[in-house]
């Protein structure tokens, strides 16, 4: 296996392509490229260990609204920790085993989704993309969405 060196810009592109803990980088590249599959049995060491099936797992969906909470209960931007942090709460009652897991390389499963789930609000304009390192920032139409879903 070959070892490379990527930008900053590059990284978010292979994160923005990611489905979370499903995807290594090498695996995104390879849809990307539109490479096929790798055979069974021929995985990559990134590729190791049992993977959760999304049935097993809180759906994204329910991400939503405990992380944007989270953020306006701290102040409209928080580090990412702090946001965990009150998400561990919020989320416990509907936590699955398969989220509780330790993973082999990235920590329990639910804190790796929905630290690379800010991706995606980002995208859908509910997070601020200029938000300083560490912080997530709730933008207007995240304050909106959140009104308009929990009313």
């Amino acid at each position: 296996m070959k070892s490379i060196r990527i930008d900053d810009e590059v990284w978010e592109f292979i994160k923005s392509h990611a489905e979370p803990l499903e995807d290594t980088p090498n695996s995104v590249l390879r849809r990307v490229l539109r490479l096929p599959k790798r055979e069974a049995g021929s995985k990559t060491a990134d590729e190791q260990g049992e993977k959760a099936s999304p049935n097993q797992l809180l759906p994204k969906s329910e991400y939503t609204a405990p992380i944007l909470a989270a953020i306006v209960g701290l102040g409209g931007q928080a580090k990412a920790a702090d946001i965990i942090a009150r998400l561990e709460t919020s989320l416990a009652p509907k936590l699955t085993d398969r989220d509780l897991e330790e993973t082999p390389r990235a920590g329990t499963r639910w804190k790796t989704k929905a630290r690379s789930y800010r991706y995606d609000l980002i995208r859908q304009g509910l997070l601020a993309r200029n938000s300083p390192f560490g912080y997530w920032t709730i933008t207007n139409q995240g304050r909106e969405w959140l009104k308009r879903n929990t009313s």
